[in-house]
């Protein structure tokens, strides 16, 4: 239960589900693709450890009842649930998501423009294609469609505050304890927070706008939204900037440790002795 009587509700088709499974398997084509033409492996192993990394929390959410997870149809006949359907939430949420983050912040450090191109690429097509999703998915919220599914996660909880401290703590030991004095790991760090919370926004403002994701309360057995200005606060400045971008912080610090994520030193200036 959330002391502060705040609650994610998300609605869900089968359909949703399937188009998840579907980009998780597209995007696997793509790593793999990356990794056999340019004999880079880092964009395989960010996808594995990031979508093994939210798969976890997924499954750690659902057998601990934080969140419900109900069985689903993909395709129609594949009848999918636990542990399978966090799986393919955590490889979808989590390494796609991931996966964006670190190709933007990449190339950035290492001034890499393609790494830049695959991931505003990545995030425009999946931007397009849910905004396109969320529009169906409006359609059947006001339809009532029979293959609505629910998913309701607490808030604000104390054990979500302690994971989530927890969190921050290993990130921030790691730039100011661990990497204490090195400028550019702060720099790296924030740059893969801000990476990942832009890319969680492009993702969450056509769902919120279309009310497949809503912030609820619970009132008398019943899941009902909150105020526009609640609705607001706690999904973009509680959910995402503190929340969806503070989960993946401790990521970017195994991504340093793997030595996934480089940087490119500052060209040195060469200033050649003046003849005389």
């Amino acid at each position: 239960m959330s002391p502060l009587n705040y609650y994610m509700v998300r609605h869900s088709t089968q359909s949703l589900y399937t188009f998840e499974a579907t980009v998780v398997l597209a995007v696997w084509i793509v790593v793999l693709v990356l990794w056999r033409r340019a004999g880079d492996r880092r964009a395989l192993a960010v996808y594995v450890v990031g979508g093994l990394y939210d798969s976890a929390i997924e499954m750690l959410a659902a057998t601990s009842g934080t969140r419900t997870i109900t069985a689903v149809q993909l395709f129609g006949v594949i009848p999918v649930g636990f542990p399978l359907l966090p799986l393919i939430l955590g490889f979808f949420e989590g390494g796609v998501l991931l996966l964006v983050g670190f190709e933007l912040v990449r190339g950035i450090l290492e001034r890499d423009r393609a790494a830049l191109a695959v991931g505003l690429g990545v995030m425009g097509a999946l931007w397009a294609l849910i905004a396109v999703g969320a529009a169906v998915m409006h359609a059947q919220l006001a339809a009532n469609a029979s293959d609505l599914t629910l998913t309701v996660r607490p808030l604000l909880t104390p054990g979500s505050l302690v994971i989530l401290a927890g969190c921050y703590s290993v990130a921030l030991a790691y730039v100011f304890g661990v990497r204490r004095g090195d400028r550019r790991e702060r720099q790296g760090l924030f740059l893969w927070y801000a990476c990942i919370a832009i890319t969680a926004a492009a993702w969450y403002t056509p769902v919120f706008v279309s009310g497949g994701r809503r912030i609820a309360a619970l009132v008398d057995g019943s899941y009902l939204p909150v105020s526009m200005g609640e609705q607001l606060a706690v999904l973009y400045g509680f959910s995402l900037l503190f929340e969806a971008a503070g989960f993946y912080l401790p990521v970017y610090v195994i991504l340093r440790a793997l030595g996934l994520i480089r940087e490119t030193a500052a060209p040195e200036l060469r200033i050649s002795p003046m003849s005389t």
